[in-house]
Formats: structure tokens, sequence, C-alpha cells
């Protein structure tokens, strides 16, 4: 279902959900609100909120037609796993660390930005939601209510104090900048304030009426997180991020869409290499610190181990 969503495809993604209802209807309405953060672009999580909220069918068939024809970016994921590190903890309190967390953000040190973020978050995760918002409130007043969506959406999730996307999402926004502003909104007919009417959110066609597989789902459907993808197709994580990328649509390339995964690929390779890449893997992109700014190798290096740090996984 997420793959469809990515890709766009309602057909599969409605099947998809329609075999999830409604045994599963609680786990579809925290899956729905982590795709929304992980894969789509802009403000869309307080659309999906409201959706899953209310829970029913009619609401979720919404919530997953608006994700289809959401804008889709990924860089709040690669925030997570590329540039989150709390592997040298600078050891200061939570106020000093908000002070540095906010200065990293404003300046766009997107390496201090994620070391710092995965420190406070850490220490004191409600904390780090009222840095966010106060962050927020004095210099992006248009997305507070896209950010007490995303801090409630991160409560809703089973094991809140792991489930780190959300925040990463909220610092992605505050670095999104799109004139109008209005281009930072997933779908057209959404705005900052209130939240979209569900009639004005096209939906092909009733769940039940989608396509019905037999058998497999489509080849792109399936990554090392499934049983089929990973034993069958022996795919690995390399071949999830070339595939998670390429099927994003409609793509909105926005910060780290040239940028290397390799520090969350050679740390999955570790666990999962059927195909016996090298290790360490080179994607053979670019580097965000290079891109961006900031202490140079820092994700990379540590003063006790440089190979514990390259493979390390918050």
């Amino acid at each position: 279902m997420q793959n469809a969503i990515r890709k766009g495809d309602y057909e599969v993604a409605g099947y998809a959900m329609w075999e999830l209802l409604p045994e599963y209807t609680p786990y579809l309405r925290k899956r729905l609100l982590v795709i929304s953060a992980e894969d789509c672009f802009g403000v869309i999580t307080k659309e999906i909120l409201k959706l899953c909220e209310i829970g029913d069918e009619y609401s979720l068939t919404r919530a997953l037609a608006l994700l289809c024809v959401a804008k889709k970016n990924r860089d709040a994921d690669y925030f997570v796993c590329n540039l989150m590190s709390a592997a040298n903890p600078t050891g200061a309190d939570k106020t000093e660390l908000g002070r540095m967390l906010t200065t990293s953000i404003r300046n766009m040190d997107v390496v201090s930005a994620g070391r710092f973020s995965a420190e406070i978050f850490k220490k004191n995760r409600k904390y780090m939601w009222q840095v966010l918002k106060n962050y927020a409130g004095s210099y992006l007043p248009h997305l507070t209510s896209e950010f007490e969506a995303l801090a409630a959406s991160n409560e809703r999730m089973s094991k809140p104090t792991e489930e780190t996307i959300f925040m990463a999402k909220a610092i992605i926004l505050a670095w999104t900048c799109k004139e109008p502003k209005e281009r930072i909104l997933a779908f057209e007919a959404m705005t900052f304030g209130n939240t979209i009417e569900p009639t004005l959110i096209p939906v092909i066609k009733r769940l039940d009426e989608c396509y019905k597989i037999k058998g497999y789902f489509p080849d792109w459907s399936y990554n090392w997180h499934t049983h089929h993808g990973k034993y069958d197709l022996k795919r690995d994580a390399v071949h999830a991020i070339e595939n998670d990328q390429r099927l994003l649509t409609p793509l909105e390339e926005n910060l780290f869409d040239d940028c290397t995964w390799n520090r969350d690929i050679n740390a999955c390779l570790l666990k999962h290499n059927p195909r016996y890449r090298p290790i360490p893997y080179d994607d053979g992109k670019r580097k965000p610190e290079d891109k961006f700014g900031g202490p140079k190798d820092e994700l990379y290096r540590s003063p006790e181990s440089e190979q514990i740090t390259l493979f390390s996984v918050l």
C-alpha cells in the first residue's frame, strides 16, 4: 500500500486498504500518518490527522486518495536515516540544546541540526516539540497548524519516543522555501489554516471496486522489508532507496534528492546483503554537508571507532 501511494497508484493502494479493513483499522490510522510525513512533500499531515481521527472507511478512503494525489518527497525520511545521529552527544541540558537546535535550523546547518535534534529528542521529546512549535510561531506562523498536527501524530504512535519522522518533517518544512508559500501545500485545494472539505478530495472509486489482485502484487511494490522482496527477489537497501525515489509521483524535488544515502545503506547492508555488495558501499552522490555546509565528516567518523559510527543506526 505504501509503495502504491508513493507511485500515486490508487487502484493498487485501494485494493490493499480494502484487504486491511476492518481488522487493521487501528494500524492503518497510524500508518497513513507516517506516510504523510515520510513520503509526502509539504503540508499534508494536518489533513490526514483529521481523517484518521474519524477513522471510518469513508474518511480513511479519502485519506488514502489524498496521499495518492499529493506531491511526493522523502526529505524527512532522509533526515532521519542519514543526518540524525546521537553517537557523540554534547551533554548539554535541554534548554541549551534547544537554543543550539534553533540556531542550526535558522542557519540551515543540516549536520548540527541532525545531531542536536537526535540528542534532544532522546533526552526530552515533549520539550523538543515545544522548541519546534515556538520556532514556527516566531518565524513560520503559516506552518503552526501543521507543526501541531505533526506533534499530535507523534503522540498517536505505538512507541512515540522512538518515532522521529514527524519531528524530522517539521525541520524539513522549516527549510522548505517556496514562493509563493502556497507551493508547499501538498495539494492545491488545501490551505494553511483550515482542513480540506472531504468532498474536494478526488476519489476514483470505492475500495471494494478496486482491481482484485490474485497472486503477487506488481513487482515495484516489493522491497526488502517484505518477505517476498527480501527472500525471493533478494532485494536490499540499495534497491529500496533507488526504487522508492523512482516511484515518487508526482515528485517535488526539494533538499536532499541528489544527496547520498550511504550512511543508511551501509547500516542496512550489514544486516542484509544478498548481492554481496562491497562494504562500505558508495552510491556516488554528494554529501549533505558538502551541499549545505557544516562540519565535515562528522557523520562518518568517531573518536572511538570510525567503523562503528559509519554503520550506526539511531
